[in-house]
């Protein structure tokens, strides 16, 4: 629906891509894809602007089985049908969630699927993106803040629908409360902070148990920008015994959540640089990895000439379709941005030529010729706003300024 291309921080989840004015790519199959496919631990990596967020973020909202306020609050109420009179916060937000996910593929297509897992698994969710520095003692009390940001989002949960919690699970709040309170008391010290090299990883801890007691179910993990905390060190002019320290914890942390936590269900990590936790000690090292490369001019060749890749509806192919533009979607995205102008119609084939010759140059498993959204996005918004005023522009001029 709507003849308008957005491409924004806005759009980092589905929820953002929900404007009735704007035209949508469905990934909604990356949920199944991601269920079928990733048994215990998966990573993605692939380039900026490729989807990873927006994907975490949608699959965080199909599978998560807390409310999810901080996604939901900007949804307005009248989008339910009926109302919401006599309905509980968590019907709401439940109702607003479905709302979101009402036409996709994956609710047509695998109505069984969708009613099994929507909103019946706990998700944590982890964004690395600020864990840049620039000192060891900042750097460690942002990934402290990783891990009290996730329970941050389950404590707005319990105290808006005043969530009555089990004994177990009261015991394990009151630990992570205890340990949360002390570290905003002291988390300006960076005495504390450097003494303190596991905190980020008991914080998590106590998050993982609080997450077991409570929902009775292990949970589902994702870490968008994992590689940022490696990067960050790595690049960094701290002293070989600090990068060694921080290497240390971070091995640790990943090895904990990723290998040793017998909670967790599943994972997912998203990043755009591969990090060999292997290299680290770490046991965190045995998973499913998808990792895009660009592809060379002989390659693309050979893709054109197959056309585009048709996926099985299952498994690592709807994973792997999911991130990215196929020339099939992009191809349709063309067909209604370009539909309001009529004089445009016959210069189809001249976009698609000219998006493939700058952006079509990657290779994602056995699917060639993916499009960096992104790029594509702000190509068609260009084009748009330059032929605006192309009913007075002849043909030649019009192929020129695609």
């Amino acid at each position: 629906t709507g003849n308008y291309v957005g491409a924004g921080v806005g759009f980092a989840s589905i929820k953002g891509a929900r404007n009735q004015k704007f035209c949508k790519v469905d990934k909604t199959l990356v949920c199944r894809g991601f269920w079928d496919y990733v048994d215990s631990v998966g990573r993605i990596h692939l380039p900026r602007r490729f989807g990873k967020t927006y994907n975490l973020s949608t699959m965080r909202l199909f599978f998560s089985s807390s409310l999810e306020l901080d996604e939901t609050q900007d949804i307005p109420d009248d989008i339910i049908e009926g109302g919401v009179a006599g309905l509980s916060v968590a019907e709401i937000c439940r109702k607003k969630r479905e709302w979101l996910f009402r036409d996709s593929i994956l609710k047509k297509e695998d109505p069984d699927f969708f009613e099994q897992h929507f909103g019946k698994h706990p998700v944590i969710f982890l964004s690395f993106s600020r864990c840049r520095g620039p000192g060891l003692a900042t750097f460690l009390r942002q990934l402290s803040d990783v891990m009290i940001q996730a329970y941050d989002n389950w404590l707005f949960d319990f105290e808006e629908v005043k969530t009555a919690l089990s004994e177990a699970a009261n015991r394990a709040k009151l630990r992570l409360d205890n340990r949360t309170r002390k570290y905003d008391e002291s988390k300006e010290n960076p005495e504390y902070i450097l003494g303190s090299t596991d905190l980020a990883q008991d914080i998590f801890k106590d998050l993982s148990m609080l997450s077991r007691r409570h929902f009775g179910r292990r949970h589902i993990l994702f870490a968008d920008e994992y590689d940022v905390p490696f990067i960050t060190v790595y690049q960094s002019d701290w002293s070989a015994s600090q990068k060694q320290d921080a290497l240390t914890i971070l091995k640790n942390l990943f090895g904990f959540m990723f290998k040793g936590d017998t909670s967790r269900e599943k994972g997912l990590m998203a990043g755009v640089f591969p990090i060999s936790l292997g290299d680290l000690g770490s046991g965190a090292n045995n998973f499913r990895d998808v990792t895009m490369v660009p592809t060379k001019q002989s390659e693309l060749n050979y893709i054109g000439a197959l056309g585009a890749s048709q996926h099985t509806m299952g498994g690592i192919d709807e994973l792997v379709d999911s991130f990215g533009f196929n020339r099939s979607e992009v191809g349709s995205l063309a067909e209604i941005v370009l539909a309001p102008h009529k004089h445009l119609h016959n210069q189809i084939e001249d976009v698609m030529w000219t998006i493939k010759q700058w952006y079509d140059g990657y290779q994602l498993y056995r699917f060639g010729g993916k499009y960096n959204p992104w790029s594509v996005c702000f190509y068609f918004n260009s084009l748009t706003q330059s032929i605006s005023d192309a009913e007075s522009y002849s043909d030649e001029d019009i192929s020129m300024l695609i």
